[in-house]
This record gives structure tokens, C-alpha cells and sequence, in this order.
């Protein structure tokens, strides 16, 4: 059967601005401004469920829309904390995982971009830089390559380790673990938290440089010939 999974709030503000900072009678600057600030909570799903697939890595890590939460919640395995957040460790020194946690939401916090475009005559350059703040990634090439050592991470694989955590009674960890294959493969593989990233950057998303030639000869008023490069 075809039934509606949920129910959604989506609210925010957008604002966009453009402007002449100066303008002469043969040169323009422009500025234009763009804002965007989104969130989506998920209100509601189908019957008693708390959390809807979305999609992912077999289930474990995925994406989910959890009821009462932000729309794309990344949930799989981290490390296991006590109730101060102080990771647990085992009595190999091993840090401990916990299966099912929020590891972070993939909507962004707010998007921006700004064009500025300088005109002289017939001349024109505009570039345009956004940005994107906010919200989590997480990344199975990272994973993968840790778990094949073949990350810069890996490169210190057969050292020593006394990895800052306590154990399950609350001491201060002082056992030390080797990192082989068996660290790397569980602490880098296993846990999808040492792979999830904040998604934040700033792109020059594209720039151009074009002359407009006047001809108002005919049917044929101008040519304009331009170069443009794109996601640079």
C-alpha cells in the first residue's frame, strides 16, 4: 500500500540583496546577496514508528528522519560515553562503540553567496563565492581507507597508544593498545563516528569575463563573447 510516512515542519527565512556600491557614467560595481536559512522537523511519522529509513550504508550508518528531530539525522555506531561523556574503553584499551546514535543532521545551518560584477563600458567581470554552514557528512571513502590502511592516519599502524578514556568503572584509562589491523579496522571501520565530518565550505562557485561589442547594424545590435569557468 502507498501511505504518507510523516508529517514535516519546514520553516526559515531567505533574503536576497542587490545593489550598486558605485556606479559612474562608464563603471558599475554591483553586489548581490544571497541568505538562506532552513529548518525541518520531522512532527510526525506512520503509526508507532520513531525513525524512517532514508538511505545509506546498509542501514548502519544511514540517514533517518526521527520523529522530533531535524529531517536527515545521520544514526550508526560511535563511541560508547559514560554519563559525564567520557569515552569508555575496554580492558585491551580499546575504546568501546555504541550502536544507533545521532551522529549529526545533514540540513545545513544556513547557505549564503555573494556576486560582485565590475562593468567598464563594455566590459564586464563577475564572480560569484557561496558558502554552506552547518550540518554533518559522512564519508565511506574515509572509512574504507582506514580500514585498508591507506590514510595518512594509518601510517603511525604497529605504535602504542593510551587512548584518552576511562573505563567502565570510571578509572582513567592507562592500558595500552597497539594500532594493527585490529584497531584500524574497528576503531576506524567499525565506527562510523570517526568518519562523519562537518559539511562546511567556501567555493568560488563561478567567474566570467565577457565584452559586449556594439554593431546596431541591421537586425544585429551586439555581440557579446565571454569566458566562463564554473565550480572553481
Amino acid at each position: 500500500m502507498i501511505i504518507n510516512s510523516g508529517k514535516t515542519t519546514n520553516q526559515g527565512i531567505e533574503l536576497g540583496v542587490d545593489l550598486d556600491a558605485v556606479k559612474t557614467k562608464d563603471f558599475t560595481w554591483n553586489v548581490g546577496i544571497a541568505f538562506s536559512r532552513i529548518r525541518t522537523v520531522v512532527n510526525e511519522l506512520y503509526g508507532d514508528l520513531d525513525k524512517l529509513y532514508l538511505g545509506g550504508f546498509s542501514g548502519n550508518p544511514a540517514i533517518y528522519a526521527v520523529k522530533g528531530q531535524r529531517y536527515g539525522t545521520i544514526i550508526g555506531a560511535g563511541y560508547m560515553r559514560n554519563a559525564a561523556g567520557k569515552i569508555v574503553v575496554d580492558a585491551d584499551g580499546y575504546p568501546m562503540l555504541d550502536d544507533g546514535l545521532a551522529l549529526g543532521h545533514t540540513e545545513p545551518n544556513w547557505t549564503g553567496g555573494i556576486t560582485n560584477t565590475l562593468t567598464y563600458k563594455g566590459l564586464r567581470l563577475s564572480a560569484l563565492v557561496d558558502t554552506r554552514q552547518g550540518g554533518h557528512i559522512f564519508s565511506g571513502t574515509s572509512q574504507l581507507m582506514d580500514t585498508y590502511g591507506v590514510t595518512t592516519r594509518t601510517l603511525d599502524r604497529g605504535t602504542s597508544i593510551v587512548f584518552d578514556g576511562v573505563t567502565e568503572d570510571g578509572a582513567v584509562n592507562d592500558v595500552a593498545a597497539v594500532k594493527d589491523q585490529d584497531w584500524y579496522g574497528w576503531v576506524g571501520g567499525s565506527n562510523a563516528e570517526a568518519h562523519v565530518y562537518k559539511n562546511n565550505w567556501v567555493k568560488l562557485r563561478e567567474v566570467n569575463l565577457s565584452y559586449t561589442f556594439n554593431i546596431k547594424q541591421g537586425i544585429l545590435h551586439a555581440i557579446d563573447l565571454g569566458l566562463y569557468g564554473r565550480n572553481l
